[in-house]
C-alpha cells in the first residue's frame, strides 16, 4: 500500500498545526484543510493544499485526519454532531489527534471514533518543547490498542520523528 497516495485531512491551522501541515505538502502528500480562520486555509491553499468547508467535509475527503486544536471543547466541535468529522468519516479512516486535551476527552474521542470504524490515536510532543521546534521534533503517539498496519505505515512516512507507544506491547516488557 502507498501511503503518499493517501489524502491526509488537517484541521487546525495555528501556530503547530500550520507548520505540520506545510512539512506534509513539501513531502508529497495530498492534503486538505480545515480551520474556522478563512486566511489561515488560504495560505496552505496558496501552498498546495485544498480546503474544506467544514469539518465533514474535510472527512469525506481524507483517509488520515490529524487535529491540532487549543482546547476540548474545539476538539468536540469538529468531530461531533452533523457537520462533525464521525460524521463522515469513512471506516477505516484514521485520525491521529494532536490536541491539547484532557486524558478524558481522548479517551472519549476514542470511544466515538471506535464506534464509527475509525482508528483514533492519541499524540503528544514533549512539553518541554516550545511550538517553534514542535514542527521538527518526534512526537508520542499513545494508541488506545495495537496500531493498525496503515496506521504504522503511515507514521513511518510521517515528515518528522514519530513513536509510537503501545500500551499493550508495553505491558507484556
Amino acid at each position: 500500500m502507498d501511503i503518499s497516495n493517501r489524502v491526509i485531512g488537517f484541521i487546525g491551522l495555528g501556530a503547530m498545526g500550520s507548520r505540520m501541515a506545510k512539512r506534509l505538502i513539501a513531502a508529497g502528500f495530498k492534503v486538505v484543510v480545515f480551520d474556522r480562520t478563512r486566511a489561515k486555509k488560504k495560505l496552505l491553499a496558496a501552498q498546495g493544499a485544498a480546503m474544506a468547508p467544514n469539518p465533514r467535509t474535510l472527512a469525506m475527503e481524507s483517509d488520515v485526519i490529524i487535529s491540532c486544536l487549543s482546547n476540548d471543547d474545539a476538539v468536540r466541535s469538529v468531530y461531533e454532531g452533523d457537520e462533525g468529522v464521525f460524521a463522515a468519516a469513512t471506516p477505516g479512516s484514521i485520525v491521529i489527534e494532536m490536541s491539547t486535551i484532557s486524558p478524558e476527552t481522548s479517551r472519549e474521542l476514542a470511544r466515538d471514533g471506535e464506534a464509527h470504524g475509525v482508528e483514533c490515536s492519541m499524540s503528544r510532543f514533549p512539553e518541554a518543547l516550545r511550538w517553534r521546534r514542535a514542527a521538527h521534533s518526534r512526537s508520542w503517539v499513545a494508541a488506545a490498542k495495537r496500531p493498525s498496519r496503515t496506521a504504522r505505515r503511515f507514521s513511518a512516512s510521517w515528515p518528522s520523528s514519530i513513536s509510537i507507544w503501545d500500551p499493550a506491547a508495553a505491558a507484556r516488557r
